[in-house]
């Protein structure tokens, strides 16, 4: 398996592809080109959360991981080629339909973790190219998604959503949770401390996003 590297945070990339033939914010909408929009079935792959809802993990040293889900956006946004260093023009190719959630860190303290937990989730056309040439039509597309995981050190991991290792049940709390999807570091069986990697294992549901994560240190955190 091929591993990529990004700058902040631990990337989980989504992509469920799902081909199609609330109220959002319009960013730039251009009613002359295509629009790929959310499906009924896209939304069932994307976590539930309200403004202000309290999530807390918690591992067996009863230490404790505080976040408040401080925006949930959902918008219409106009794809542009242009505005550059040399030029003012900007082409318009197609609207797509894109929801961000942001769960803001509440603990008081510098401890891990230091960014936010995020989830971002788009309609997005297969070919990129193909959709721009035929900016007037809709070409196959499918849900993609990130989830940005904190990561104190500031190292972090490209995993592709088809790269799970196992589907599995997971009980938590007396509350048991199917369909779970794990997703384990590349180096996962051994601390590197030069990548700084500090997350093993992420467990995650469509509906539920994040329910919990091992970190190298052997600490389980688990979703309360």
């Amino acid at each position: 398996m091929k591993s990529k590297y990004l700058a902040i945070g631990y990337l989980l990339i989504i992509s469920i592809v799902t081909l199609i033939s609330c109220s959002k914010e319009e960013i730039g909408s251009d009613n002359n080109v295509a629009y790929y929009k959310f499906s009924t079935d896209d939304y069932s792959h994307i976590p539930i959360f309200t403004l202000n809802q309290k999530i807390v993990y918690k591992n067996q040293f009863e230490e404790s991981l505080k976040f408040t889900v401080s925006t949930i956006n959902e918008s219409k946004i106009l794809y542009t080629v242009g505005m550059g260093f040399f030029t003012s023009y900007a082409a318009s190719y197609f609207n797509y339909d894109i929801k961000q959630i942001i769960l803001s860190p509440d603990n008081d303290d510098n401890a891990f973790p230091l960014f936010p937990l995020s989830y971002d989730f788009r309609r997005w056309p297969l070919d990129l190219e193909l959709a721009k040439v035929n900016y007037k039509t809709l070409c196959e597309s499918s849900l993609l998604g990130e989830i940005i995981l904190f990561e104190k050190l500031g190292n972090s991991r490209w995993v592709g959503y088809d790269e799970y290792s196992e589907v599995i049940a997971l009980e938590i709390n007396e509350v048991e949770y199917e369909n779970v999807k794990v997703f384990k570091s590349l180096n996962s069986s051994e601390s590197n401390e030069t990548e700084n990697i500090t997350l093993k294992v992420v467990y995650y549901t469509d509906r539920n996003g994040v329910i919990g994560f091992d970190d190298v240190n052997g600490k389980l955190w688990r979703k309360q």
